[in-house]
Formats: structure tokens, C-alpha cells, sequence
């Protein structure tokens, strides 16, 4: 019975050891991350609503941002206002893109983007691309805590989201979410409406730390794989994401009361958040099977986002949507 005793004790104590071991570690890379919102010398800065934002008026590279030679030659500007950069076309009413970086065009120049395409082959709209790399849902409502108003000078025009599928698991903050996007804003469900708890790395400051400790190991594998399989309630994740975009719909017409916003399923992905959104009343543009990438050489070596060839495609694509809008 003393032996059993002593075992467990032993058990427990590895336990915790190895708890407390990973927390230091997740610890000392959050203070090696943190401190490059805050750097004169990055290329992305410190925002409390939204997490982060890029630069106003900066010039760089993909390949510098992520230190991947894959995207050698490959640059990215922004103007004055951190969104990236697109020609002007004097046109009559606005076309604001949100949406992550298959929206932003990671990897490719600024005229290689679907909205700098758009932009240039069409007067109707003059777009503006509020989308960024690591972006998703959870920057739907932050964004316009932000006087963005003030930042459109035609009077009419409409919203369109990038919606992919990983945009769920960034909000319902799965552990590969956590751990590359620990520094964006957690919102829940509470008393019937969407909530906004603050930055995830503050709200939950011992995860966070044990996530990235234990990244790059097999109890992270383990982990990840334990919790795709048992632990993440889709079908609520679901219906969450899709109130998400509904709240986000009703900050954008405060601020736009003659805009229209819309859901665009991106190509390639799959339609599954398409009832939960019919359920919310929201718009939607189902791209999913309209363009398949893989066929037309439309994807980057990474397998997922959009190339050269695949932009040029979704730009024709959203060309023809929006002429019936």
C-alpha cells in the first residue's frame, strides 16, 4: 500500500514538474514575442482592440516577415492608414475587404492581390483591403472600434468577409491557434450576446504560457490531436462564429448606415458555416466550389494560398459578383 502511495506521489510530482517546467518555458518565448509588437524595427505594432496591425507607410518583404525564402522578391506596402496598398480609381462608391491573409495576398506583390486586381479593372468601387495576415473572425467587431468612417470618403458601397474555415478554430482559439495568434482579442457568448474578454494571452496567462512551451514537441502533437477529436463542439463553434459575424454586421451598419455586408465563402473551402449564417440573416456570396485552385496551379508552395494564378482567377471571379450587387 506504501509502495502505491510512494508511486503516486512520484506521478504527481513528475507532474507537476513537468507543468511548471513547460509554463517557464511558454514564459520566456511570450517575453522574446511580445517585446516585437512594441519595435521600431517590425513591421506590425501593438493594438488593444485588434491585437495587431501593421505600419502606416511601410515597405517589406515576405520573406523578411517570415523568414522563408519561399517568398523571395515578394513585397508588401501599406499607406497611411496600415491597409495595404491599392490604386486609386476615383470611383463612386467603397468595396472594404476583411479578411485574413489568403485576403491580404501573403506571398505576393501588391499588384498580385485580388483586391489590387479588382481595383484596377473596375470604376465602380475603389476597394480598400483591411484584411492582414493572422486575421479572422475574432477581428470582425474590434475593427470598428476604430473611426474607419472617417477613413472612406465615398458615401456608399459595401463590406465583403473572407470567410475559410480556419477562421472557427482562431475563434473558438483551438491549441494551433493559440499558439500562433495568442496576442488577438477572446470573445464568448454571455447573457445572449457576444462578449469581448480582452486579449487572450491576458485572459488566460497560464494556457497561453503552456501552449507555448510545450510547442514543437510531441505532447503538443498529443495534445492538438486529443482536442480536434474530442474537445471542440463544431457544431457550437459554428453557430458562434456565425453570430460573431452577425455582431460585426451590425457595428459596420452604425458607422455605414447605407452599406450592405457580405459573407463571401472563399474558393476552395468548405460551405459548412453556410446555415449557420442563413440562420443569422447574413448575406452570403458561396464561392467554395467556383474555382478549383489546385487544377488551374492557383495555390503557393505552401498548398495554401493563393498564387499569382489564383488572385488573378478570384479577382475575375469577384468581378462578376459584384456587378450584381
Amino acid at each position: 500500500m506504501r509502495s502505491l502511495f510512494k508511486l503516486t506521489l512520484v506521478f504527481i510530482s513528475m507532474l507537476l514538474f513537468f507543468f511548471i517546467y513547460f509554463v517557464w518555458k511558454g514564459d520566456q518565448k511570450l517575453k522574446e514575442q511580445l517585446p516585437m509588437l512594441h519595435s521600431p524595427e517590425t513591421f506590425m505594432e501593438f493594438d488593444q482592440d485588434l491585437g495587431y496591425r501593421f505600419k502606416s507607410n511601410v515597405t517589406f518583404s515576405w520573406e523578411e516577415m517570415f523568414h522563408d525564402s519561399t517568398y523571395h522578391d515578394k513585397y508588401i506596402s501599406t499607406d497611411s492608414l496600415r491597409r495595404r496598398t491599392v490604386n486609386n480609381n476615383f470611383a463612386s462608391q467603397y468595396l472594404l475587404f476583411l479578411g485574413c491573409s489568403y485576403t491580404i495576398g501573403q506571398g505576393l506583390n501588391d499588384e498580385e492581390s485580388f483586391p489590387y486586381i479588382l481595383n484596377d479593372r473596375q470604376d465602380k468601387y475603389q476597394v480598400y483591403d483591411y484584411a492582414s495576415t493572422g486575421y479572422g473572425a475574432q477581428q470582425l467587431i474590434p475593427i470598428f472600434n476604430k473611426p474607419i468612417r472617417n477613413e472612406i470618403k465615398e458615401d456608399s458601397g459595401i463590406l465583403i468577409y473572407m470567410f475559410i474555415d480556419h477562421h472557427v478554430n482562431r475563434l473558438a482559439k483551438d491549441i494551433f491557434s493559440v499558439n500562433f495568434s495568442f496576442f488577438t482579442p477572446y470573445f464568448v457568448f454571455e447573457d445572449n450576446k457576444v462578449v469581448n474578454k480582452g486579449l487572450y494571452y491576458e485572459y488566460f496567462p497560464i494556457k497561453t504560457r503552456l501552449v507555448l512551451g510545450v510547442s514543437n514537441t510531441v505532447l503538443y502533437d498529443v495534445w492538438d490531436a486529443l482536442e480536434q477529436r474530442f474537445f471542440l463542439d463544431w457544431d457550437s463553434n459554428y453557430k458562434f462564429t456565425a453570430k460573431v459575424i452577425k455582431t460585426s454586421q451590425e457595428a459596420y451598419l452604425r458607422q455605414f448606415p447605407k452599406g450592405k455586408y457580405y459573407v463571401v465563402i472563399f474558393p476552395g473551402e468548405k460551405n459548412e458555416i453556410k446555415s449557420y449564417l442563413e440562420k443569422e440573416g447574413l448575406n452570403i456570396i458561396d464561392l467554395s466550389e467556383s474555382i478549383n485552385l489546385e487544377e488551374i496551379g492557383g495555390r503557393q508552395k505552401d498548398a495554401y494560398h493563393p498564387n499569382e494564378v489564383g488572385a488573378s482567377a478570384i479577382a475575375e471571379l469577384l468581378l462578376g459578383v459584384i456587378d450584381t450587387l
